[in-house]
């Protein structure tokens, strides 16, 4: 029963950690460029993450860690996923991606990925086969996130736009606590802020805020907390059309609500940071690497997530007669 219960919380972070890596480029929340006019850019990322350990929220103390000597783990603390059996989740993402740029300063973006994900449980404790035991395995499509972006000032190195982002529930639901997500089942509306400037030929530098607005589904009795997002990223141009990027982010999450019990759900809280190399192939064509690492955070899974991609770009402008 324990190790049923402390996957409730367990459940939407895991749905989350998904979402971050439908996302697919690091820092792309950053990023005050739009798409060049007339231009359809295809990006296609994998990623993996594989994870045993959580950021324990101001629940855990209340609900998981009853036994434990001292019984309350810190807000923050690294801890196990069951204070019992442990357990790890392992997430495999192939997210595709699709923009076009109607003009100058305003493009359009679709994503969607297909998810593999699986948790293994030592039920039988001391038994080494028992600990490579699978629980639950899902794979099938995530969450479907449309979003578009709006250039609103440009002057010399400087730029400013806007964004919108609208993610659907198109992925399944698993309402049950012991089953592994690939989705929360709500849908989320988020705005952000850029702003760059360019440091060419040496780089640029972005950062960006905003707020997400999170809905619960009437299938759902979860209503997770809004969130507050910020990031900044640093590009470092190098020889041969290599590119190196650091990025930080920052997610600040209010408490949510179980709607059916009238009982809370815990804040979401993570720091992070990104490592990228990007290599320009070609005129069209376009490779990456990322590896993200967790600083601190609140009711989130540890780990280091780590993606690659490949992004092809082509003009559809009409070539001049």
């Amino acid at each position: 029963m324990n190790g049923q219960r402390s996957q409730l919380p367990l459940a939407a972070a895991v749905a989350a950690l998904l979402a971050a890596m439908t996302a697919g480029v690091p820092g792309a929340q950053a990023n005050a460029w739009t798409t060049s006019e007339n231009t359809l850019v295809l990006r296609q990322a994998a990623g993996y993450w594989s994870s045993n350990r959580k950021f324990a929220s101001d629940l855990d103390r209340e609900l998981f860690f009853p036994q434990r000597q001292p019984p309350s783990p810190q807000t923050g603390e690294r801890i196990p996923f069951d204070p019992v059996t442990g357990g790890r989740f392992r997430i495999f993402s192939m997210a595709t991606s699709l923009a076009y740029g109607i003009n100058q300063w305003l493009d359009v973006a679709a994503t969607l990925p297909v998810l593999h994900a699986d948790f293994d449980i030592d039920i039988r404790p001391g038994d080494p086969q028992a600990a490579t035991d699978v629980v639950d395995a899902r794979t099938g499509i995530g969450d479907l996130l449309l979003s578009s972006k709006a250039r609103i000032f440009k002057r010399g190195r400087f730029i400013a736009a806007s964004s919108l982002e609208l993610k659907l529930p198109t992925g399944r639901f698993e309402p049950a606590v012991w089953q592994t997500p690939l989705t929360e089942g709500q849908t989320d509306v988020a705005g952000f802020i850029h702003l760059g400037v360019s440091l060419h030929p040496y780089g640029y530098f972005a950062a960006a805020t905003g707020w997400k607005r999170r809905f619960e589904r009437s299938s759902n009795t979860r209503k997770p907390g809004d969130e507050a997002h910020a990031n900044a990223e640093l590009g470092l141009a190098l020889p041969k059309g290599f590119l190196a990027k650091a990025a930080i982010d920052a997610l600040l999450g209010q408490e949510g609500r179980i709607r059916q019990f009238g009982t809370p759900l815990p804040r979401r809280r993570l720091v992070s940071v990104w490592g990228s190399l990007i290599w320009r192939a070609s005129k069209t064509l376009t490779l990456d690497a990322s590896v993200r690492w967790l600083i601190a955070g609140e009711d989130f899974p540890t780990g280091i997530p780590v993606f690659a991609g490949v992004t092809y770009s082509a003009s559809l402008a009409r070539a001049p007669e």
